[in-house]
């Protein structure tokens, strides 16, 4: 063992805290903040919209149902040079759409 080493710190259990688990404690008030800095510069309004949010959103969903559709496509139906492992299909896929 070299001399400048230490023994590690000994530890020991803490108690159980008895405060109300985080789950069953109502959340903290907030306040969405309305304007916002970027480099030098302040927004006069938020960066998005609810709207341009959840359109967003349903992009992310889209590309997850695609995602799932291509990946467990029976392999009967697939054109030929398309990778069996499903795995392998996505990735296909996507750079088949990028060179497009």
């Amino acid at each position: 063992m070299d001399s400048d080493a230490h023994p590690p710190p000994s530890y020991r259990a803490q108690p159980a805290h008895t405060e109300t688990p985080p789950g069953d404690a109502p959340p903290p008030n907030y306040s969405f903040p309305l304007t916002f800095t970027i480099g030098q510069n302040r927004t006069s309004a938020p960066l998005v919209t609810s709207a341009q949010l959840k359109g967003h959103l349903a992009l992310l969903h889209s590309f997850a149902i695609l995602r799932f559709q291509i990946e467990n496509a029976s392999a009967d139906i697939l054109p030929p040079g398309v990778p069996t492992d499903k795995d392998l299909r996505w990735i296909w896929f996507v750079g088949v759409a990028v060179d497009r």
